[in-house]
């Protein structure tokens, strides 16, 4: 049930969000600090969340374990965004601050609470399990990454064997286990705070997939444009062929596509959209 608590400190960190990311893209403008509102993506909902902490003042089990989950997460995302090699593309606030609410406010949200109703669940301490092994393999995919566009200044030729995207470590199990893993700590997230009395906060992992699979930036985006630029080299039509969308799962879903191609098409993402 949604209460004038909540919607005030919804509020609240909306200001927050939105002062961070503002703050930030007048300092892209003024051609200073690129990389500062690429870092504000993720410290914009840290801030939020730890705000809202301290600012109820009640420091129960799930609202400290979540906010210490979402704040790390954005730590580790700002330091990323902030140190890699800067991208060409159109910065629009207002998605930057959709986005930042959405992560930010199942935690919100819960740090809302007055009192502690419910006792800790299996599934709460699962979803605390799977926050942690999501960030860090989120983590890893990204520095793996990160490495390979360092030792592959010069994208292979359409002769050679080896694809012309990072084909390695996690990337070998699917073709953006970064993003994978993203959704996956924001639906463990959801898990930890479900028994809070907001029913609606299912709309935070719920739109937050939808925007990582279909909206600028993300895997849609992302296949189009690799599909552009190498879909005429044979090791990266070997490379689509063999691993996963998303899903990294590549013994199953080679298992399951010769069975039931059009079943494991739509449950495994493979849809034709994503190969124009």
């Amino acid at each position: 049930m949604v209460t004038s608590d909540h919607v005030q400190y919804v509020s609240a960190a909306l200001v927050i969000v939105a002062c961070v990311q503002l703050v930030a893209c007048a300092a892209v403008r003024a051609g200073r600090a690129a990389r500062v509102f690429e870092a504000a993506s993720g410290s914009s909902v840290a801030a939020a969340c730890l705000l809202t902490l301290l600012a109820r003042g009640t420091y129960f089990p799930r609202q400290v374990t979540s906010t210490a989950l979402v704040v790390a997460w954005g730590a580790r995302l700002s330091r990323f965004l902030y140190a890699r090699p800067l991208e060409r593309e159109v910065i629009n606030v207002f998605m930057r601050i959709v986005w930042s609410m959405l992560c930010a406010l199942p935690v919100i949200i819960c740090n809302t609470q007055q009192r502690e109703r419910y006792r800790t669940t299996a599934g709460e301490c699962a979803g605390v399990f799977v926050a942690l092994a999501a960030l860090c393999l989120e983590h890893v995919s990204d520095s793996q990454k990160q490495r390979w566009h360092a030792r592959h200044a010069q994208r292979p030729t359409r002769a050679d064997v080896e694809p012309p995207v990072c084909a390695v470590g996690l990337w070998r199990y699917s073709r953006h286990p970064n993003l994978f893993f993203e959704l996956l700590f924001h639906w463990s997230i959801y898990v930890i705070v479900r028994p809070v009395e907001a029913p609606f906060v299912v709309l935070s992992p719920v739109a937050l997939t939808v925007l990582v699979l279909f909206f600028p930036g993300g895997v849609l985006t992302q296949e189009l444009s690799r599909n552009a630029q190498y879909g005429l080299y044979p090791a990266y039509a070997l490379y689509r062929k063999e691993t996963p969308l998303f899903f990294p799962c590549p013994g199953v879903f080679r298992c399951f596509s010769a069975c039931a191609p059009r079943a494991t098409n739509i449950l495994c993402l493979e849809l034709t959209l994503f190969d124009d």
